[in-house]
């Protein structure tokens, strides 16, 4: 339940004043969005200028939907950091392994990036999912309006560039360092590089645009 104060900043010396309306919102839904402001009870809460307390009843289940949106929000943005940690520092160290030229360094930098991408990358964009659609489900957000959209088509682009065209760079990559000549890594090893490190930037740009929205919510 809301109890919406109803005494504003006109009204603090009228008798009377400071009584409170219960509103009763049924299911955990109603009461999620409320809580984020995208009610209709909230909305109403804003145009009448009052001041909102939001007190609830003892239900067990109200708060263990809370609990769990909070987890979930909790793994969702866990998700974000991993992804985008693993994909900018790895793209660092490896620019400068690749520097550096020794055939050991470069295949032992060309396995640490398959190592990262199974356990940074790829736990971060399932976590990125799974707690995200569980936010946006439990609470009614619209998946197919304003940023929540172009959130998702943003993070698609990014998974697509990943999965077509950079990690069959690496796969050709990986087979290539196993059979580095002492002192030689090839041109073509040096060429796929530079092909990497340039769509990794590339498919930075969309999960950038993407965490932006996340934040700011525009719209």
């Amino acid at each position: 339940m809301i109890l919406v104060n109803e005494r504003s900043a006109g009204d603090a010396g009228k008798k009377g004043a400071g009584r409170g309306t219960y509103i009763k919102i049924h299911g955990a839904k109603r009461l999620i969005l409320a809580l984020h402001g995208h009610s209709r009870v909230a909305r109403a809460i804003r145009e009448l200028r009052v001041s909102p307390l939001v007190v609830f009843r003892h239900d067990w289940r109200f708060y263990a939907c809370l609990m769990m949106y909070d987890v979930a929000k909790f793994l969702h943005v866990t998700g974000v950091v991993m992804l985008m940690g693993n994909i900018t520092v790895t793209a660092i160290w490896k620019f400068f392994a690749d520097r550096d030229g020794r055939t050991e360094v470069l295949g032992f930098a060309q396995k640490l990036v398959t190592y990262t991408d199974w356990s940074m990358t790829f736990w971060g964009v399932v976590l990125i999912i799974g707690g995200g659609y569980f936010m946006a489900i439990s609470a009614g957000f619209p998946l197919r309006e304003g940023w929540l959209l172009w959130s998702q088509i943003l993070f698609v682009l990014s998974g697509l560039i990943w999965l077509l065209i950079i990690v069959p760079i690496q796969v050709r990559q990986g087979r290539l360092a196993k059979a580095f000549s002492d002192g030689d890594v090839g041109k073509e090893y040096r060429a796929l590089s530079r092909r990497w490190l340039a769509w990794g930037l590339v498919s930075t740009a969309p999960l950038v645009a993407a965490t932006w929205l996340m934040v700011t919510k525009p719209g």
